[in-house]
């Protein structure tokens, strides 16, 4: 017989554990992870959220009994902010939109995509020298490659500050808006003007976009050109508030990801030497001077390898929701049908029994990994919800890391001594960080023999050396 599910602490008449989560979501959950275990409900104003925290838990929500779980349904927060969009639709509505827009995040079309990405980050880091809030740089960059090179689209700085002020409600306040919107409607009210004026500011600032747009209809053809024919092609389902959603849903999954994890690995190299100096040295080694292209990017491990650590530490979305349809059981527990359930990512890519000293910085764990958890590391998600734009933002990410490590030397300040992430619709840091930037000093160069050597043991193999430093080698041995 099933037992039924802890109940979440402090737990206050009426109220639950909400009060709680809104002032410290982050201590919250942490807290009631070690008083009951993996698995718990957190409960208030009527609802019911199931909280699971375990690899086996992503395994059975999202491969083994995926069909009992409508993702769709489960996140409060996205269905006021974006209904209709692919994130909150299920069954047929979801997979017309999935079909839609699949063909514009496959492996072959991120290849023709890489130029246009390329050249939208080197306009930006152009901009980067000096001394700069650190945040508001990896957002602005961000956005503006997001619009660019998805969107085919440009945005004025105007636009793209009202459009990140907007976020910044929406990035540091999600729970308070999902709790907002779970209340009755008269309480919800007292909660979500500021989300309301922020879902206004995107959609004047998304429909002046789709004025300005000049349609495509070739082969690279933009995102935002099939999303308006689209809504020829079906106008009984869809309309121009569908194509704002889905821009939006595009902007918000995109900027945040990629803004957030930039951010964190510029942090985290900083602090890290030795980290640093092993992804300069295969950037120089691997790419150095010559011409980039997608396929030498992907030949960088070292640097994909800290990329998936920072993800592992700081995963974007660290709460992956659903709706139980029909009555389940969980690691023994009663899972009633009509109960939100939230994979915690956080506490899934930290958990002791996947990794070992979960809570350090060791991009090694994943140079030529063959046997990680794939349960246990889920940064986009696993299964048939997977993210649809997962190719483009780790090409994004990779690619702004290298060309950061090729041109700048730089510095942060601020608190870096806490590393523990705040709990916002993404993991940011604790507290502003500023970062100084100047035109690297030393020109990159390729890698020579004492370089490699101080590489960790199993990295040696994936480095690419240049003809002239085997010449190089031959010659000293001669």
């Amino acid at each position: 017989m099933a037992t039924r599910l802890p109940r979440a602490t402090p737990h206050w008449p009426l109220l639950g554990c909400v009060p709680s989560l809104l002032m410290n979501p982050k201590a919250c959950m942490e807290d009631n992870q070690r008083r009951h275990g993996d698995i718990y409900t957190v409960s208030g104003l009527g609802q019911q959220v199931v909280i699971v925290n375990h690899p086996r838990h992503v395994e059975h929500i999202k491969l083994l009994n995926a069909g009992n779980y409508h993702t769709g349904k489960g996140n409060p927060m996205a269905q006021f902010i974006i209904p209709g969009a692919i994130s909150t639709t299920d069954q047929e509505a979801w997979r017309l939109r999935r079909r839609l827009l699949q063909p514009y995040f496959t492996r072959a079309h991120m290849v023709r995509l890489f130029p246009r990405l390329l050249e939208s980050i080197d306009t930006e880091l152009d901009t980067w020298e000096g001394e700069h809030d650190l945040d508001k740089i990896c957002s602005h960059l961000s956005m503006k490659v997001l619009i660019k090179t998805v969107f085919g689209a440009s945005a004025t700085s105007e636009e793209i500050e009202r459009v990140r002020l907007a976020l910044d409600y929406v990035v540091e306040y999600p729970i308070r808006i999902a709790v907002s919107h779970l209340m009755s409607s008269w309480w919800s009210r007292l909660g979500l003007p500021g989300a309301k004026h922020a879902l206004s500011t995107f959609t004047e600032v998304i429909d002046d976009i789709i004025e300005r747009h000049e349609p495509s209809t070739d082969e690279d053809q933009d995102v935002l050109s099939r999303l308006i024919m689209a809504t020829e092609e079906h106008e009984d389902t869809l309309d121009r508030r569908w194509v704002v959603h889905q821009v939006l849903e595009l902007i918000l999954a995109g900027y945040e990801t990629t803004s957030s994890t930039i951010a964190w690995l510029l942090v985290r190299l900083a602090t890290d030497a030795r980290v640093f100096d092993n992804v300069r040295r295969e950037v120089d080694a691997g790419v150095g001077e010559g011409a980039w292209s997608l396929q030498r990017l992907r030949r960088l491990e070292y640097l994909q390898a800290t990329a998936s650590e920072v993800l592992r530490l700081y995963p974007a979305a660290y709460l992956f929701w659903s709706q139980c349809m029909a009555d389940d059981v969980i690691d023994g527990y009663a899972v009633p049908q009509g109960h939100k359930v939230a994979i915690s990512a956080y506490a899934v890519q930290r958990h002791p029994d996947a990794w070992e000293q979960p809570d350090h910085f060791v991009p090694e764990r994943f140079v030529g990994a063959t046997k990680l958890d794939k349960h246990a590391f889920v940064p986009f998600g696993i299964g048939h919800r997977q993210c649809l734009g997962q190719e483009l933002a780790l090409q994004e990410i990779h690619t702004t890391l290298a060309r950061i490590v090729m041109r700048f030397d730089y510095t942060v300040d601020g608190a870096t001594e806490d590393l523990s992430p705040r709990f916002g619709i993404a993991l940011r840091p604790q507290n502003r960080i500023g970062i100084r930037l100047a035109p690297r000093q030393v020109a990159a160069r390729h890698m020579s023999r004492a370089d490699e050597d101080r590489w960790p043991q199993g990295l040696r193999s994936c480095v690419a050396v240049s003809p002239e430093a085997r010449r190089s080698r031959r010659h000293r041995r001669s």
